[in-house]
């Protein structure tokens, strides 16, 4: 007998309510012996791109990223000879692409929807790069030029970095009329500096002027306050000072992971009076219920984490339609003040599986 009959009936959008839930196994059908067996099946949507410089030629070597990079899935790949490229992911937040030639001189963006995905990369793209608008930067600590500290500047659709030299100097290039929403500067030792604005675009101020850091602890514990080791984190900071500092995934050398104690010490944290963190999670196994900040002026927060489950499901389709790539994006609620957003494609047999929590209620949408 199938224990989730709702979850096999998914042809519309559904409210599911799931709590404490136990693995589930369900039967997978085999998909039959034809060429789109050859693929993976798993769902994922493949961006078959061509990439090709203003004067029409190919962009060789060029490399396309997600700027939105999921787990599991690669965030970049370089095109061939022939400017020819391919990237798979589940885009369920959306694909925010960004192409590049090696140097950054010359760049190209595409924007396409999570729900408008599956149609758009079912055929070949084409993207025609081109000239990037450079912008040089410069970071300083204590009034001197800093270098080996790490730039990275975000907007719609791109992302790009570089490090500075023995001047403090690094020249980024920017794409043609894409404005910046943040800009981070960061060194291990040194400190961060940074800035942002969502609303309007960015007017990117240099100098930038790395903040004095302080140790800073952050300390993991699952829904019995035991220790979580091994959790892979980005950490994003804002003190008194200064607006928020995004660090994230942007800047992977900033990235750190919890000890055996659930414990990881943020060195370059700003030792000015802190007054909020936030952590990204680089695992599917784990969601933030809470980020406990009481102890956040003796430079400890404490991120309360519950474990999530896979699960699945099956979509059910007229005859003659494939399911492979649809999207299936769900909204938790939960007892603490953190919800949950899973996505998840169907494979070619219908089926597919969500990662989520225990204690939440799940709304999915099809």
């Amino acid at each position: 007998m199938n224990r989730f009959p709702l979850l096999r009936r998914l042809t519309l959008a559904i409210l599911v309510c799931l709590f404490t839930l136990p693995p589930l196994a369900v039967a997978q059908a085999k998909p039959a012996a034809d060429s789109a067996s050859s693929k993976p099946d798993d769902g994922k949507l493949t961006v078959t791109a061509t990439l090709l410089m203003p004067d029409g030629s190919p962009a060789a070597n060029a490399i396309l990223q997600s700027t939105r990079p999921e787990i599991g899935s690669p965030a970049e790949a370089r095109a061939d000879e022939k400017g020819r490229v391919q990237l798979r992911g589940v885009f369920g937040n959306g694909a925010q692409l960004h192409a590049s030639t090696a140097d950054g001189k010359h760049q190209a963006a595409l924007h396409v929807t999570a729900n408008a995905a599956r149609t758009t990369f079912a055929a070949p793209v084409e993207l025609k790069l081109a000239p990037a608008q450079p912008q040089e930067l410069v970071v300083v600590s204590n009034g001197q030029p800093v270098s080996d500290a790490v730039v990275f500047v975000e907007g719609t659709g791109f992302r790009v970095h570089g490090v500075t030299g023995p001047d403090g100097t690094v020249t980024l290039h920017l794409p043609a009329g894409r404005a910046a929403s943040s800009v981070v500067a960061w060194h291990p030792t040194l400190g961060v500096a940074g800035d942002r604005d969502l609303d309007k675009p960015l007017t990117i101020k240099s100098p930038l002027s790395l903040h004095p850091p302080a140790p800073l602890t952050v300390r993991f514990v699952d829904t019995e306050g035991s220790a979580v080791p091994g959790v892979k984190f980005g950490m994003s900071a804002k003190h008194e000072d200064a607006d928020w500092m995004l660090i994230s995934d942007g800047i992977a050398s900033a990235q750190a992971t919890s000890d055996e104690r659930g414990e990881a010490v943020i060195g370059w944290a700003p030792k000015a009076k802190l007054q909020y963190v936030d952590v990204t999670l680089y695992s599917d196994q784990w969601k933030t219920d809470d980020t406990d900040l009481k102890s956040i002026a003796d430079r400890l927060v404490v991120i309360h984490l519950r474990k999530k489950t896979p699960v699945e499901g099956r979509l059910l389709m007229p005859d003659g339609a494939s399911p492979e790539g649809i999207l299936i994006t769900g909204f938790a609620f939960g007892p603490h003040e953190t919800g949950d957003i899973p996505y998840a494609r169907a494979r070619r047999d219908g089926t597919f599986t969500l990662s989520v929590a225990s204690a939440h209620g799940y709304i999915l949408g099809v």
